[in-house]
């Protein structure tokens, strides 16, 4: 039963790292402020037909929204690095040396993935990484947040 259940949980781990890779791309896409507020500007003065002077008005509010998008964003990429950081942990502790092996490749991988493609100049903290300090060792444990 106990076999049972860490294949259960490996199989969502696995499962939930292809989720963030399909999510990714839709859902995180534009990773710097400053694309977002020009999507946002675009869309708007497309959309409304803005004169210059309300765009003047309005790029303060954009640019403000684009901030709050960012950090939001960035909250949300550590949780859920937290969430599978802490997942692994427990896995771990319940797997033999080849399989930790294995489960740290796996590890890799969606740390890997999760790096933003060409845009290394344009991290953010805590955008796309894993927890602080693990480097893949520990296994009793969670990595510090």
């Amino acid at each position: 039963m106990g076999y049972a259940a860490a294949i259960f949980v490996a199989g969502g781990v696995s499962g939930g790292a292809l989720g963030v890779y399909e999510t990714k791309s839709n859902l995180f896409a534009p990773s710097r402020d400053d694309e977002i507020a020009i999507r946002m500007r675009n869309h708007l003065q497309t959309r409304l037909g803005l004169n210059p002077d309300q765009v003047a008005k309005i790029n303060p509010i954009i640019d403000g929204a684009a901030s709050e998008l960012h950090s939001i964003r960035a909250e949300t990429m550590q949780r859920v690095n937290k969430v599978f950081e802490d997942s692994y942990a427990k896995v771990s502790a319940i797997l033999t040396p080849e399989q930790r092996t294995k489960l740290d490749q796996m590890q890799k991988e969606r740390h890997d993935m999760m790096q933003p493609h060409g845009q290394e100049g344009h991290r953010h903290p805590g955008e796309g990484a894993a927890s602080p300090g693990h480097d893949g060792s520990q296994h009793d444990s969670p990595s510090p947040p």
